[in-house]
C-alpha cells in the first residue's frame, strides 16, 4: 500500500503556513472543514508550456483576483481538500465567494466531482516508501537491481568533488537564503507559471513556518555554492521542497539525482516511513524507488462561458505529461 507524506486532514499548524503568503485570500468551508484559499499568481510565464493566448486571458482574470485556490502554488501537495460529491461551487462558504470567476481544488484521484467541474489530470506527487528493513542507505542499495544499484554509485562518483552542508532553517542566514532564491530562479525560470516572484521572501515564509523542522542541504564545489535542496520532516514524513542549482554543473556532477540520493539517506536516518518528492522529473524519481500517486485539478467556473472555454482548452490544447515509471527493487 502506497503511503503518503500528503495529508486529507488540515491542522492549525498547516492552515498557519498559508497565511503567511502574500496572496492568501482567507478561508473556504465546506461539510469538510475548513480550507486556506489564495489568490492564482503568474510569474514571468513564457508561453513555452501554455499557450500565450490563455496565459492573456488568466493574466486578465489574476489582475482582478478572479481565479482562487485552495491551499498555494508555493507549497504544492502540502494536503489535499476533500470536495462534497457532485457539488459545485456552492458546496463553499466564503464571504467574498461572488468576486471569485474561478475556483481550483487540487485533489486525489479517486474524488467524485460535480459534472459541472473541468477536470485534468496532473503530474503525479512522487512517493518512495522507506522499507523496514532499510536500517542504512547501504540496504537501500541492496534491494535494487543491478543496474540500478550501478546507476547509483555512478550518481555518487560523478558528484564526489561536491561537499554537502545540512543547515537547519532557524540558523539560515539572509545572505545564504538569497543565494538559494537566486539558485531556485534560475532552476525555474523556464518552468514557473505560478508562483510568487519574491523567491527568498518564500523561502523566508518556509523557515519561519517549520524551523527546526526544515532544512536547507546546501551543495559545494571548490568552497562555492552551486545547488541546494530543501525539504522538512514531521510525522516520521520528508517532504522535499525547494530545489536550485547552476545548470552548467547538473550534468558533469550529476547533482540532482545526488540531491535525491541524499534524502533517502536522511529519511532512513531520521526513521521516516516515506518520503514525498513532489512533482517533475518523474521517470528520475522512479529510479529511486517512488511510485506515482495520481492526483488531479478540478476547476469550478462561475458561468457556463467560462466553462465552455476550458472546455475546448482541454480538448484542443491540454496533454498530460507523459513518463515512464521504473521498477528499481528486486521485488
Amino acid at each position: 500500500m502506497l503511503q503518503t507524506a500528503i495529508s486529507t486532514q488540515r491542522t492549525e499548524s498547516e492552515i498557519s503556513l498559508f497565511g503567511l503568503f502574500p496572496n492568501y485570500a482567507g478561508k473556504a468551508t465546506n461539510s469538510f472543514g475548513d480550507y486556506p484559499l489564495s489568490y492564482l499568481e503568474l510569474s514571468r510565464p513564457t508561453g513555452r508550456y501554455v499557450s500565450r493566448f490563455l496565459l492573456r486571458q488568466l493574466n486578465i482574470l489574476t489582475r482582478r483576483h478572479s481565479i482562487l485556490i485552495i491551499g498555494n502554488t508555493c507549497a504544492p501537495g502540502y494536503f489535499f481538500p476533500r470536495l462534497e460529491p457532485n457539488k459545485g461551487l456552492e458546496q463553499f462558504t466564503r464571504d467574498a465567494k461572488k468576486s471569485c470567476g474561478i475556483f481550483i481544488a487540487n485533489v486525489h484521484q479517486d474524488q467524485v466531482v460535480a459534472d459541472d467541474a473541468v477536470v485534468f489530470e496532473a503530474e503525479p506527487f512522487m512517493i518512495l516508501n522507506i522499507r523496514k528493513n532499510w536500517q542504512s542507505f547501504q540496504d537501500y542499495l541492496n534491494d535494487m537491481l543491478s543496474k540500478y544499484r550501478v546507476r547509483a554509485n555512478k550518481v555518487f562518483q560523478m558528484s564526489s568533488e561536491l561537499q554537502m552542508e545540512k543547515i537547519f532553517a532557524d540558523e539560515m542566514e539572509t545572505a545564504l537564503l538569497q543565494k538559494c532564491a537566486m539558485l531556485l530562479q534560475q532552476t525555474l525560470k523556464e518552468k514557473t507559471l505560478a508562483m510568487n516572484t519574491n523567491l527568498q521572501g518564500i523561502l523566508h515564509r518556509f523557515s519561519d513556518h517549520f524551523g527546526p523542522n526544515m532544512q536547507f542541504r546546501m551543495y559545494k564545489k571548490e568552497n562555492e555554492i552551486v545547488g541546494f535542496i530543501s525539504c522538512s520532516i514531521q510525522n516520521q514524513n520528508l517532504i522535499a521542497w525547494h530545489v536550485g542549482y547552476e545548470a552548467n554543473i547538473a550534468r558533469e556532477t550529476h547533482i540532482y539525482q545526488r540531491m535525491l540520493y541524499d534524502l533517502v539517506d536522511e529519511a532512513i536516518k531520521n526513521n521516516c516511513t516515506c518520503i514525498n518528492f513532489g512533482r517533475t522529473a518523474t521517470e528520475i524519481k522512479s529510479t529511486l524507488g517512488a511510485e506515482p500517486m495520481p492526483n488531479k485539478f478540478v476547476v469550478f467556473a462561475k458561468n457556463r462561458l467560462m466553462q465552455a472555454g476550458l472546455r475546448y482548452f482541454k480538448r484542443k490544447h491540454y496533454k498530460p505529461a507523459e513518463y515512464t515509471i521504473r521498477r528499481p527493487f528486486k521485488d
